[in-house]
Parts: structure tokens; sequence; C-alpha cells
């Protein structure tokens, strides 16, 4: 399911003038994404990256992905390959910790305390370097142990231990690489363990290949008569259309990033801002857009000051309570005796005094913002919608948005929260939006 909630192939140029979005930053790779099935598994290859610039339209001005400038993404290529020749780099695309372990590593080796933890952990970030320095290749334990330097050489079971974790977890030798050790095979006298997967989505097809280098027979199941899941193009004709999961929604800490190196797929980062086409093949006016979008823009803005009076609210509440203390305090400082319990009371004193400073400097703050978003909704107030409330067209390019939003979640509009659907975007893998 994709993570990616808030699409970014709308016009949204409302929002950003009110919640001056984020600018386009973090790493970005100008690299490669595609895939196919087993051969193993005796189905079909057949490629699961649909190629939105491979979409041919009748009008030449009609595009329904906008790209940003080569300069731009030849910077972002340089920054990103930067991050990943590095150790703190290597752990973040891994979706682990650079100087800890995770729960899952805690559990797998609680005989590593205090100084051998550490080491471990730079031992698994070197493992991690070695093996985005080189993804085409798979990683062996001998090669590990000879290219580890002084001192963590110097425990070369440690690190081979480090490197079967890895390996048996999926953070190294996955997706599409070159074997170099053959594939393991069964104690004398078993059998290949054997699996059978259900569906040949990009899940499916990963699971598959994975089992298949651990030695496992792997047998996929798929009801269609194609691989891909979600991923699938609709070609009619000349013309070539995604119907979903084009979009590669952000490189740092997506394992996509490894498979688009391995394949050589080359990636164009998609800009914020994309033009709507109405069925004539008219451009939507960019005010429409912004009408249908106007009452979310004033919710939001009202969502984020009940927010800041709440949490006002509570600082005065907190205030009251913490000044009634400080005044207990002052009461009894003259009876408090020298020594250790006055030491402890002129503490409690300036404790309260320092809290107190920082409530009152967090409630000017919430006042500043409070004003801010006070005068972007009375700019919003002045300059109301239409009073159609929606004409047929005005219900197309609405029914856009819920078709987008609907297609982002890969769920029906009725199984979305109105106020939650979007609760798991901290989650999501950071970087620009790219597709191939």
């Amino acid at each position: 399911m994709s993570r990616r909630k808030r699409t970014k192939v709308e016009n949204r140029e409302v929002d950003e003038k009110l919640k001056q979005e984020d600018s386009e930053s973090d790493q970005s790779e100008k690299s490669k994404l595609t895939a196919a099935s087993p051969t193993l598994f005796g189905t079909r290859r057949e490629s699961l990256s649909s190629k939105t610039s491979d979409i041919k339209e009748p009008k030449k001005e009609e595009k329904s992905v906008v790209f940003e400038d080569s300069k731009s993404d030849d910077i972002e290529e340089i920054n990103y390959k930067a991050m990943l020749n590095s150790l703190e780099g290597a752990a973040f695309q891994s979706r682990l910790p650079f100087d800890k372990m995770s729960s899952l590593e805690a559990e797998c080796f609680s005989d590593l305390q205090g100084a051998s933890s550490h080491t471990f952990i730079q031992i698994r970030n070197r493992i991690l370097k070695l093996w985005f320095e080189d993804p085409k290749k798979q990683l062996t334990q001998e090669g590990c142990v000879q290219k580890m330097e002084p001192p963590y050489n110097a425990d070369p079971p440690l690190v081979m231990r480090a490197h079967a974790f890895l390996e048996r977890h999926g953070f190294i030798n996955y997706g599409i690489y070159e074997r170099i050790t053959p594939i393991p095979s069964p104690p004398k006298g078993k059998q290949r363990p054997k699996v059978i997967i259900i569906g040949a989505g990009v899940s499916g097809l990963a699971a598959a290949r994975q089992l298949q280098s651990f030695g496992c027979e792997v047998v996929i199941l798929e009801g269609r008569d194609r691989v891909g899941g979600r991923i699938v193009t609709y070609r009619k004709g000349p013309y070539v259309a995604d119907l979903g999961a084009m979009v590669v929604t952000g490189l740092g800490g997506n394992p996509v990033t490894t498979l688009s190196v391995q394949m050589n797929m080359e990636l164009h980062k998609i800009k914020q801002k994309c033009p709507l086409y109405e069925a004539n093949g008219i451009q939507v006016p960019k005010h429409k857009d912004e009408m249908i979008q106007h009452l979310k823009a004033v919710i939001t803005l009202q969502e984020k000051l009940k927010g800041n009076i709440n949490k006002m609210t509570d600082i005065k509440e907190l205030l009251k309570s913490m000044k009634t203390e400080k005044e207990n305090l002052l009461s009894e400082r003259d009876k408090v005796s020298a020594g250790e319990a006055g030491i402890l009371h002129e503490f409690n004193l300036r404790r309260l005094n320092r809290e107190m400073n920082q409530l009152c400097n967090e409630y000017e703050t919430l006042i500043t913002n409070n004003n801010t978003i006070e005068d972007k909704l009375t700019h919003l107030e002045s300059n109301p919608p239409s009073s159609v409330y929606l004409s047929v067209r005005d219900r197309q390019i609405l029914d856009w948005h819920f078709a987008n939003l609907e297609f982002a979640n890969a769920t029906p509009l009725g199984n979305l929260s109105l106020k939650h659907w979007d609760q798991d975007d901290d989650f999501e893998f950071t970087g620009n939006h790219l597709t191939g």
C-alpha cells in the first residue's frame, strides 16, 4: 500500500501561499528503476515499472508529468551519492539507527554488551556501506572480512554474524544482483523447502526472489494474466498510460532506490505543480482548481487555530498552578533553615521561575502564530469562491480530486477517515517524488 497520501500531482498554489509549504529538498537520485519476475517461477517476464515518460499526448502542450531541470537533478544526485558513501547515510538508507542497535538487533545479539555492542554497530554500518557501494553484486562474508578496516577486522566471527543477520533480514543482498556463491543446497537427505506465494505484485516477486536466494523452491500464484499487482500500464494503439504505482515516493530509506541502481533505470523528479486537463483536452483554469480547494484551506487554518487556542488554554492552567506553587515556596522561604533543605527550596524556586519563563515564551509564540493564521483566514474570507455552489464542470474537478485521493491511498473513499486519512505521513520516505 502506498505510503504517499498527500499526492503531488495537483495544483496547490493557494496552499503554497497560505501554508508556505516546504521547498523541494532532501537527497534525490537520478537513478534507475524496473524489475522483472524471476525466471524460476515460469511466469512471463514483464516490466514491473511503467514509464510515464512514454506517454504520447495528442496535443503538444498536454503533459501529465512535469520534470525539474537537469542541473537541479545533477546536484541532488551528487548529494544523494555522498550520503550513501557515509556510514551514517548507509544506516539511514537501511532504516536503522546509526549509533545504536535496533530492537531486532538487540534481540538477536543479546550477548553483546558495552564495547562489544559498539563494535557490532560499527561493523554493521561498514557492511551496509559496502553493499551500497556496489549493489549489483552479491556481498559475501569473505568479502566483508577482507574489506573490513582495522580495528574492526580483529573479530572475523562477529563480522560474519553481522553479515548473516543483515542478509537474513533483507538489509543486504536483495533485489536483482549477480550471485557470486551458489544457492545454498539442502542438508544431505533433505529436500529444498517449498514455499507458495499468493500474488505476483512487487512484494510477492521480491519475497520470491529473496526466498530463492536462501535455497527455497518457490511457486507464485497470481489470479490475473499479468504480474506487477498495482503496477500496471494501459496500452491502446500508440498511447501508453500508467494506472498505478508509477511514482517513487522518495528515495531516502526506500529499498526501491537500490532496485533502480541495479536495473539502471533513470528517474526524473516530479514538480509540485501539475496542470489538470478536462476531457476535451483543455487545461482546467487555475482559479477553478483553487476554488475547489478554497474550503479545505479554510478548514485547515481553522484546525490550526483551534489547536493553538487549546495549547494556550493548557499553558494558562499550568501557569496558574505553578504560580500558586511559587507563592507557597516564597511564603516558606523565611521558615526554611539553612543547609540541605534550604538549597533544595531555592532550587525548586529557581526551577519554577525557569519553567514559567519558558511557558510564557511559548505562549507569546502561539499568540504570534494565531495572528498569522487569523490574517490568512481574513484573506480567504475576503476572497470567497463563486456563489454558484457546484457547476457540472466544478463537480468534475472535485471528482478528480476524490479519485486522486482514492488512488493515493489504494482504497475507496468510504474506507478513509475524514480526519486521520494521512496519519502515516510522518513515516514517509524522504526526498522528492520521482518517476521513470
